[in-house]
C-alpha cells in the first residue's frame, strides 16, 4: 500500500493476555518499507500503542493544540477518537496501573 512516502506493510495484531484472563485484543499496526518484511515485535506494537494513548487522556481541544491540529477539523476528530479508542482497548487488557506503568516506562525505540 502507498502511503505518500513509500510502501507500508500493515498487520492486523492480536494481543493476548496470558491465562487465567485469556482476554484479547485486535489492533492495526503498520510499518515503513524500511523494516523490510519482517513481522513487528510486541515491544513495537506496545509502543505505539502507548504514544497513541498518551496524548488522546487529554481533552480534544488540549490534544489539538499538542499536535498542531485545528479544533474545527473532522480528520483530526477521528484521529484523536482513534487513539481513544485505542486508551479503551488497552483497558480491556490492562488495569488502570499497568496502562499508567505501560504509559511510563515503554520506550520510545
Amino acid at each position: 500500500m502507498e502511503d505518500g512516502s513509500g510502501t507500508m506493510t500493515h498487520w492486523r495484531c492480536i494481543i493476548i493476555r496470558q491465562p487465567p484472563d485469556g482476554k484479547t485484543i485486535v489492533v492495526h499496526f503498520s510499518m515503513g518499507e524500511a523494516h523490510g518484511d519482517r513481522k513487528p515485535q510486541i515491544t513495537e506494537v506496545l509502543d505505539c500503542l502507548a504514544s497513541d494513548v498518551a496524548g488522546s487522556r487529554d481533552s480534544f481541544e488540549d490534544w489539538c493544540g499538542s499536535y498542531g491540529y485545528d479544533t474545527d477539523s473532522r480528520s483530526a476528530l477521528r484521529i484523536y477518537r482513534a487513539c481513544r479508542k485505542v486508551h479503551t482497548q488497552l483497558g480491556k487488557i490492562l488495569s488502570k496501573a499497568e496502562r499508567k506503568e505501560l504509559l511510563d516506562n515503554t520506550d520510545r525505540l
